[in-house]
């Protein structure tokens, strides 16, 4: 039996006693404080819904200051890149779409998206949100693809 130590109480317990911290559906790592101690601690929840709404609130301010910061992190976790390699990934697409070439605002949300192979997890560019979408309802399966493009000149009316 795998165990591990609390970092709150010091106690060694067995691994199951430690919540999972998942990204994707997988587990990623084990939380460094034991359940018990994560629920006696849990100070969010003994707050009052005004204090919750406040510290909501700070955490939306710090965020909206830290851009940056948040974009980088959010790259790093999700797809191994930083922001800056993801500006150089704009630059080298000119700021355009892998696929369509539309030109794409860099803003938060409305940007380039990061497409990346799902079973290797590298990062193939960056596309507008329907190619990105495209690909994925596809299920990235050039096969498919390729099955739509028969399918599109079969039923092409001009």
């Amino acid at each position: 039996m795998e165990t591990r130590s609390c970092t709150k109480c010091k106690a060694i317990k067995p691994k199951s006693e430690f919540y999972e911290v998942r990204r994707k559906g997988k587990t990623v790592r084990l939380t460094a404080r034991c359940k018990k101690c994560t629920c006696e601690d849990t100070a969010y929840a003994k707050k009052s819904e005004a204090a919750k709404l406040s510290s909501k609130q700070a955490s939306m301010r710090w965020k909206q200051r830290n851009l940056e910061k948040v974009k980088n992190k959010e790259l790093e976790r999700e797809y191994g890149i930083t922001l800056d390699d993801y500006q150089k990934l704009v630059e080298n697409q000119n700021g355009k779409c892998g696929i369509c070439e539309k030109e794409v605002a860099n803003s938060k949300r409305k940007g380039l998206y990061v497409d990346h192979c799902h079973k290797s997890s590298k990062v193939r560019g960056l596309l507008c949100q329907k190619c990105n979408q495209g690909l994925g309802l596809f299920d990235d399966s050039i096969v498919f693809l390729a099955k739509a493009i028969q399918y599109l000149k079969r039923n092409e009316h001009e």
